[in-house]
């Protein structure tokens, strides 16, 4: 890339501290890899840029709330004051001030759980705003020169903030400016002792996929698989993608033609193929297929993965390979009924009724009960197409193997009725409503009365209104206007039907 030149330049210089003034000088290997004839003579910089001193104005405006208080409207003088405590005030514990100590103490300890549950989406929020607002030179600066510890979710904050930058950048040196920064964020990651994980290294590596950016990707994968070995797997994911997306065909080939020799383990193997997968190489899938032992694929949702592009391509014989596979190695019923399902549903050819039958056929072939949790997708799947008939048939075999149903699922049934225009459906859901016991809330008729008022059931609507009393709950007003304003669009449109019939005649 004509770019590598003006970044390994930018590699060549010496920046200043980043996070707890961390050492930065490159080391004697890093600069014999990265320096490309004579450094620049440009100043040091910072990790975040040039600029040396920050707009304090600018980032009084990030990061000082509006109308901030001082200590005068709070009732205080700047000079001292006799504080003025009634002598009645401090006397015996109370039960008052038990109780009211009890309440501090649970508010603090909610205001905990909430802090914690909410500090790293707070963060990074702190971040992107500071990112848009004043840029990612005098962001990086800021964060840069914080004087409390920095973590791993500060360091992806700073590292997201670099590639936003530089996808929105069309400057070509502003973009290796960004990149720049990047690595010494890696490179601070590194000297603290912190470890580069995906959730660090992935969107990076994917900007420089999606950039075509070989030999910044080469410099970085590099880089994260001498600091952390385990990543080796996962980079070799994202190296298949890289190729593939740049049509280097030989290099594909390569990375093929490696599985079996060389070491190459398991792992590796995998990620070659959910890159393929994602990509659309049958050919290099399929002699991948062949060699892979799926009992030792490491996670569930990689193997979910496989399923699924085994449908798209309708290979039958793998998908029915690894079922018979997985079986022996003693998986679980659960895991097997999501596998399949994964496959069925994603046969391209086939209706949403083919689906279902080639799943019950592959339950049936291989002696695999369904699971709840695989009818639940399965139903989850027909409303998506709005086959409605088709989700009544699983609710009906879902109650026969005595399976729950949650009310939120006939919310779901309610809405594909609705969207499917298929009105007179409505019925058939109370039904099974309530066959299954299911106690229907104010919400679940609401919906119903609104269908019934649309098909013109008006009957209908205010027998919902009563069977609401029978269970104990109470009509809403908007479920009396939704009925009474059906009435009225009847009347007005047959009063208007039976005017045109008068002046015709």
């Amino acid at each position: 890339m004509r770019g590598l030149r003006k970044l390994t330049s930018l590699f060549t210089k010496v920046p200043k501290n980043f996070a707890r003034n961390s050492n930065s000088n490159a080391t004697a290997a890093e600069k014999s890899t990265l320096v490309k004839g004579k450094s620049p003579s440009k100043k040091p910089q910072t990790l975040g840029g040039s600029k040396e001193i920050v707009n304090t104005h600018s980032i009084a405006s990030v990061l000082i709330c509006d109308g901030a208080r001082n200590t005068d409207s709070l009732g205080f003088d700047s000079q001292d004051q006799d504080l003025q405590i009634p002598w009645g005030g401090i006397g015996e514990p109370t039960n008052l001030h038990y109780m009211q100590s009890r309440k501090v103490i649970a508010r603090e300890r909610k205001q905990k759980v909430v802090y914690k549950n909410t500090i790293n989406r707070r963060f990074a929020d702190i971040v992107n705003l500071c990112g848009d607002k004043l840029g990612a030179d005098d962001t990086l600066n800021i964060f840069g020169k914080l004087g409390r510890d920095t973590g791993l979710k500060e360091y992806n904050a700073c590292i997201e903030v670099c590639i936003n930058s530089a996808k929105k950048s069309f400057d070509e040196e502003e973009s290796l400016q960004r990149i720049y920064d990047a690595y010494q964020i890696l490179r601070a990651m590194k000297e603290h002792g912190v470890q580069i994980k995906e959730t660090t290294y992935g969107p990076l590596l994917r900007y420089f996929v999606e950039t075509g950016m070989v030999e910044e990707f080469e410099f970085f994968s590099k880089f994260i698989t001498e600091v952390n070995p385990g990543a080796f797997s996962r980079v070799g994911y994202y190296e298949m993608l890289l190729w593939t997306k740049v049509g280097n065909e030989d290099k594909v080939q390569e990375l093929c033609n490696s599985i079996g020799v060389d070491n190459v383990g398991c792992e590796l193997t995998e990620n070659y193929l959910l890159a393929l997968c994602e990509r659309d190489r049958d050919e290099e899938l399929v002699k991948l297929l062949s060699v892979i032992d799926v009992t030792k694929v490491s996670s569930q949702d990689y193997l979910s993965n496989i399923f699924e592009s085994l449908g798209k391509r309708e290979l039958k014989n793998f998908a029915e390979k690894f079922i018979l596979a997985l079986k022996a190695s003693e998986a679980t019923e659960e895991k097997l009924s999501h596998f399949i399902y994964s496959y069925a549903i994603s046969i391209p050819v086939l209706v949403v009724e083919d689906a279902i039958s080639e799943f019950e056929k592959l339950h049936e072939k291989f002696h695999v009960p369904p699971s709840s949790f695989s009818y639940e997708e399965l139903f989850r799947y027909c409303c998506k197409f709005r086959e409605v008939h088709a989700a009544l048939d699983i609710v009906d075999k879902m109650d026969e193997l005595g399976f729950p149903i949650s009310l939120e699922k006939f919310h779901q049934l309610l809405d594909a009725v609705e969207e499917s225009r298929e009105l007179d459906l409505v019925r058939p859901v109370y039904s099974r409503i309530c066959r299954h016991n299911s106690d229907p809330s104010s919400e679940t008729f609401r919906r119903m009365i609104n269908l019934l008022v649309r098909m013109k059931d008006f009957e209908g609507a205010y027998n919902m209104l009563s069977n609401m009393e029978e269970m104990g709950l109470r009509p809403t007003t908007v479920m009396y206007n939704a009925i009474m304003a059906g009435y009225f669009r009847e009347a007005s449109d047959f009063t208007t039907s039976f005017k045109r019939g008068c002046v015709h005649a």
